[in-house]
C-alpha cells in the first residue's frame, strides 16, 4: 500500500439510540473528529525473566476503548440533547443493561468510524454568541458484547 495523504472529507457525526437500525445526524464537526485508541493489558510476571521486577514473560490483551471528541458547528439540536443527556440516563442506572448506551457512527466520504457502544462522557460545552454556537462533544466507546469497540470502513 503506498503512503499518500490522507484525506477524510467532511466528517457527519450520526447517533443511532437502537442498536444501530435508525442513525440520527447530529451535525457536522469544526475540524473533524479526534479519535483517541486506548489499549489494556495485564503483564504475567515470571521469575524466568526477574519476577515482579523484571519485563513481563507475556502480555494479555483485554480490548481497546476509543476516545472521540468533537466540535460541531452545524448540528440538530433535538439530536443533541441525547448527548446532553446521555440518552435519558437517571441517577446510578446501569448504562449497558438498561440500553442507555448508543451507536455513534463518523460518517465521511472517504472513511467511516462506527462505534456501537458509546456514552457521553462529560456533558458537552456550548458557547453562545453573536456569531454562532459550537457543540463540543467528547464521548467513550466501550467494547459491545461481541468484543467489538469499533469498525472501520
Amino acid at each position: 500500500m503506498a503512503v499518500t495523504v490522507q484525506l477524510t472529507g467532511p466528517a457527519l457525526l450520526q447517533l443511532s439510540t437502537n442498536g444501530g437500525g435508525t442513525w440520527q445526524n447530529l451535525g457536522y464537526t469544526r475540524n473533524g473528529a479526534e479519535i483517541t485508541l486506548e489499549r489494556y493489558t495485564v503483564n504475567v510476571p515470571s521469575d524466568r525473566t526477574g519476577g515482579d521486577a523484571g519485563p513481563p514473560a507475556e502480555v494479555i490483551n483485554l480490548g481497546i476503548t476509543a476516545t472521540i471528541r468533537a466540535d460541531l458547528t452545524e448540528f440538530d439540536d433535538a439530536v443533541a440533547d441525547i448527548v446532553r443527556t446521555n440518552n435519558g440516563a437517571g441517577f446510578a442506572q446501569l448504562m449497558f443493561s438498561s440500553g442507555k448506551a448508543f451507536g455513534l457512527r463518523i460518517l465521511a466520504p472517504n472513511q467511516t468510524w462506527t462505534f456501537n457502544r458509546v456514552l457521553a462522557v462529560d456533558p458537552p460545552t456550548e458557547n453562545k454568541g453573536t456569531t454562532y454556537t459550537t457543540f463540543n462533544c467528547l464521548f467513550r466507546a466501550y467494547p459491545d458484547q461481541n468484543g467489538i469497540t469499533y469498525t472501520k470502513a
